[in-house]
């Protein structure tokens, strides 16, 4: 195969950058008679065209208010071509359904033609009760049908918030907080035909990214790669994130460090466009010294943002995209490509009209939006 000399490599870079300074404006989606209720934690999946809603929570950020976290079962479909949300009554085969859950990992298998979801967790306010999964399952979006998925062999077990891609007819899974709240960084493999897992790297092996969860986690197909950006590493409560951007060949099973973002972040939306990978809102990393927004409960600084960045994935530089209009400043959207455009939905502001260092609310984000970013 001929490879792209250094000039030709060079040029594509001015081009894409050409594209992307060009100011893209995000595009509020019309939502048709219905459409989803705000939440967060939830998963958003281009499956063949259709986008698949479903999970999360919409939570409560004040326990002394009397007031819990309400976790969501509703499904939702949203038609490209009819720009219509549809709340969706699935079957199932043996009346089995997933239970309500947020913070799990899900993508698109095409060569099944299911959507694959993957463990998520369920807890109360004060985490008095938790509820870890780390079971599978197939989602039909055309049969509109829901069937638990056996694997042959032990795996990584209950994970919370792991990163989930899907290669050909291989479901990858990096990291994520186990059930005894240790933050993982080993790598595995489940084979969706034969459904086997299979570890791939082992934890703390040498030359890995450390143990995060809540990462961006993209499938960069036409390198055979998957991109890891961002997420919360294990220090509880502190709003510690990672700035680190990785990137692992599926050909050679390694990881290849890459740039740092001056910044790390979670809960934010991320896609691959061409050569550019994408990420848009979420959380920043708490400052030391900086005080946030707060929540009456015992966390960092609440600091949603509506920054968009790009790394060239030729270049490995990241840059700032100018994007114009939009929701404003989010964290916990959730978020899909389709062709061109990023599509990102959720998540909220939090405010603090008396100040940073007094305790705040959400302002919930109840639209779609769409970016052209190619």
């Amino acid at each position: 195969m001929r490879r792209n000399g250094p000039l030709t490599v060079l040029v594509l870079g001015a081009l894409l950058g050409t594209v992307l300074s060009q100011s893209p404006s995000w595009r509020l989606e019309p939502a048709g008679a219905s459409s989803p209720p705000p939440r967060g934690g939830a998963r958003l999946v281009n499956a063949d065209g259709t986008l698949f809603y479903w999970g999360g929570f919409y939570e409560c950020f004040d326990a002394n208010a009397g007031c819990d976290h309400s976790f969501y079962t509703d499904l939702w479909h949203y038609d490209l071509d009819s720009s219509n949300w549809e709340q969706i009554t699935a079957t199932s085969a043996n009346g089995q359904f997933p239970e309500r859950r947020a913070f799990f990992g899900a993508n698109y298998w095409e060569n099944g033609d299911v959507v694959v979801i993957f463990g998520g967790v369920r807890y109360n306010v004060n985490l008095s009760f938790l509820l870890p999964f780390g079971d599978i399952w197939f989602y039909s979006v055309e049969d509109r049908e829901w069937a638990p998925v056996q694997p042959v062999n032990e795996g990584p077990g209950f994970r919370l918030a792991p990163n989930v891609a899907i290669y050909q007819n291989d479901m990858y899974v990096f990291g994520g907080l186990k059930a005894t709240f240790q933050v993982a960084n080993d790598m595995w493999k489940f084979n969706l035909i034969t459904r086997k897992w299979t570890q791939l790297i082992a934890e703390n092996a040498a030359g890995s990214p450390g143990p995060a969860y809540l990462a961006s986690f993209r499938l960069d197909e036409a390198r055979r790669n998957i991109i890891l950006m961002g997420g919360n590493i294990p220090i509880a409560a502190s709003g510690a994130q990672t700035n680190q951007t990785w990137s692992y060949s599926i050909r050679d099973n390694a990881w290849t460090e890459l740039s740092f973002l001056e910044r790390g972040r979670i809960h934010n939306a991320a896609e691959v466009f061409a050569n550019r990978f994408v990420t848009a809102f979420g959380d920043l990393e708490n400052i030391p010294g900086e005080n946030g927004c707060r929540t009456p409960e015992a966390s960092a600084g609440q600091a949603p943002t509506d920054q968009v960045l790009s790394l060239n994935l030729l270049t490995n530089e990241w840059s700032t995209v100018n994007a114009q209009g939009g929701p404003g400043p989010l964290k916990r959207v959730m978020s899909t490509r389709v062709g061109n455009r990023m599509y990102v939905v959720g998540g909220y502001n939090y405010l603090c009209p008396s100040g940073p260092t007094t305790p705040g609310f959400p302002s919930w984000n109840e639209n779609m939006y769409s970016l052209r970013l190619v």
